[in-house]
């Protein structure tokens, strides 16, 4: 689509995603959506490899600070990013918001299934162990 047209690409993308869900369907997806941004948030700062900053629940979408891994071990929230495309993950919003230091905005989508948010979770995880693995020289 050219920019003339202006944002018909975008309507006619949230057209069909609605026809495709119908009713029922659009029902059912808000319904999935919260408790899935509160289960990723649970198993990234459960065992501290992550920090949450804001306490209480979350919509659908939660900030994780690697701030306490930078502490610890340099590594940084970009150097975790850029780790999880290695691991073939789009890797989530960083540095944002600015108010949180090291900041993952990280939203799951409501359709996606539990096996990939554990499957993104343990990418995570694991890079949060390597961070904290003496580097051989």
């Amino acid at each position: 689509m050219r920019g003339h047209v202006g944002n018909v690409g975008i309507l006619v993308r949230a057209w069909a995603y609605i026809r495709a869900h119908g009713a029922d369907g659009l029902r059912e997806v808000q319904r999935r959506r919260r408790p899935r941004g509160h289960y990723l948030r649970g198993r990234l700062v459960a065992d501290g490899a992550f920090e949450s900053r804001f306490a209480g629940p979350c919509a659908h979408e939660f900030i994780a600070s690697g701030a306490g891994l930078k502490r610890a071990t340099g590594v940084r929230t970009l150097d975790v990013a850029k780790r999880l495309i290695d691991k073939g993950y789009h890797p989530p919003t960083i540095y944002f918001p600015h108010t949180v230091d090291e900041a993952m905005l990280i939203e799951p989508t409501e359709t996606e299934r539990l096996e990939t948010l554990d499957a993104f979770a343990d990418a995570l995880l694991e890079i949060a162990q390597e961070a904290h693995r003496p580097r051989s020289s």
